[in-house]
């Protein structure tokens, strides 16, 4: 017959003392067991609602990409008023110009009604209403029936 290996584990046999440790502990446990409510629950932060991390992964984001498209509407506002700044100061220049110009032909031709109606209607857009209403009337007294100089001179207020 074959001899059968015994296992090399060996089992100890339990001390007194090990025993009441054990038979302490448990009746703590039974004791704190009792102490709790029936309906008690554990709460893991996975099912928190509201924390940090979630905050930090979502919400931050979002911010950041409202800021950002803020911040390109800014920019292209900004960007839009600064041409239409630059096309009105270069017209007004252009403006100046057409002005300066006009007026050295109106020196040289004193009847040139038609430059004087010019003259005024380009003032008036410069916002000159004064020296609108002076041109307008000498194109006027140049030509009592020019029909375009006495309608611009009703569009601005002025009594011929």
């Amino acid at each position: 017959m074959a001899k059968i290996k015994k296992h090399p584990i060996k089992f100890r046999k339990k001390t007194p003392e090990k025993v009441v440790f054990k038979a302490k502990a448990s009746a703590k446990k039974e004791k704190i067991t009792k102490e709790l409510p029936k309906n008690s629950r554990f709460i893991t932060e996975r099912a928190v609602l509201f924390s940090f991390s979630r905050l930090k992964k979502i919400i931050l984001p979002v911010i950041y990409l409202a800021l950002f498209a803020l911040l390109v509407f800014v920019a292209a506002d900004v960007y839009q008023e600064s041409r239409q700044y630059f096309a009105l100061t270069s017209q007004t220049e252009d403006i100046k110009q057409e002005i300066g110009s006009l007026e050295k032909k109106v020196q040289i031709y004193s009847s040139f009604k038609e430059g004087y109606l010019r003259l005024a209607i380009l003032e008036y857009r410069l916002g000159d209403i004064d020296k609108s209403k002076k041109y307008i009337r000498k194109a006027v007294l140049l030509d009592p029936n020019f029909k375009q100089a006495q309608d611009f001179a009703k569009l601005i207020g002025e009594r011929l």
